[in-house]
């Protein structure tokens, strides 16, 4: 995390290849999803104790050593990029609501970003299932049918990164109010939502409990070019035809949200551009 008093040390656990080395900063997005320049930061779990921090470079966490950080950076971050300035260009050009875009990318590039983003996110290698099947995602390819990924648009300047957050109560998956919903289901959550993007990787089992697309089900691990079709109707909840709003899923026991826990190791991280 930017709080050094937080970071791991220099010599440290790799989180991704758990090999023992120099770690290296990772921005988190990726830098060349413009993740640069003066940020503030807010912690906002664990509460009451909220902290506002101020980073001169973006979004980072030294916890991935260079020969992983590079190999991201080599190839994923850069298809990641291309899904950026496709979705970037739509939502800053397009007035029609009803339209959509095809962009053409290797899917199994921009989950080894995503993952890589999410593991980078953490104080400690976690051995969480989860954690282990992004990881064994980066790097020996083994597709895991345990997690979904789950893709938007997100069209907030806020960016919110929550990993491995522990949800009860997560009423269908899509926003509605209603606790007697028979749809009640439990499961974790990790969160990366920056302009333009918003992914969301669930260990939730039931894909009808959701009105996004798992993009893992569209990955062919040895023919990983897809057509990826989007456009502004995933940024609204289905049922309701309202936005989603950037603290969707997050929200801490109020009558909106889920009910969500975490612990120490895994924060709430909100963070905007000054």
């Amino acid at each position: 995390m930017i709080n050094r008093r937080e970071n791991k040390k220099r010599i440290d656990t790799c989180n991704i290849c758990l090999e023992t080395t120099e770690l290296t900063w990772e921005h988190v997005p990726p830098k060349c999803c413009e993740n640069t320049g003066q940020v503030i930061i807010n912690d906002i779990f664990p509460q009451p104790k909220f902290r506002k921090l101020d980073s001169q470079n973006g979004i980072k966490y030294r916890t991935i050593c260079k020969r992983c950080n590079n190999d991201m950076g080599s190839g994923s971050d850069l298809e990641l990029k291309k899904l950026f300035d496709s979705v970037k260009n739509y939502l800053e050009h397009e007035t029609d609501l009803n339209s959509t875009r095809i962009v053409s990318i290797n899917l199994k590039l921009v989950l080894k970003s995503v993952f890589g983003k999410l593991l980078a996110m953490d104080q400690v290698a976690e051995m969480d299932l989860i954690s282990r099947d992004m990881r064994n995602f980066i790097m020996k390819d083994e597709k895991s049918t345990r997690i979904r990924v789950y893709f938007r648009l997100y069209p907030y300047n806020l960016s919110v990164q929550a990993r491995t957050i522990v949800c009860g109560g997560v009423i269908d998956s899509i926003g509605i109010n209603d606790y007697n919903n028979p749809y009640l289901i439990n499961g974790t959550l990790s969160i990366l939502n920056f302009f333009p993007l918003s992914f969301t990787i669930s260990s939730i089992s039931d894909p009808n409990n959701t009105a996004f697309v798992n993009l893992l089900d569209y990955l062919d691990m040895k023919n990983p070019i897809i057509n990826l079709e989007y456009g502004f109707r995933s940024a609204f909840n289905p049922y309701t035809k309202r936005p989603l709003l950037h603290d969707w899923l997050i929200g801490v026991g109020n009558d909106r949200h889920p009910f969500v826990l975490a612990n120490e190791k895994s924060p709430i991280r909100v963070s905007w551009k000054k």
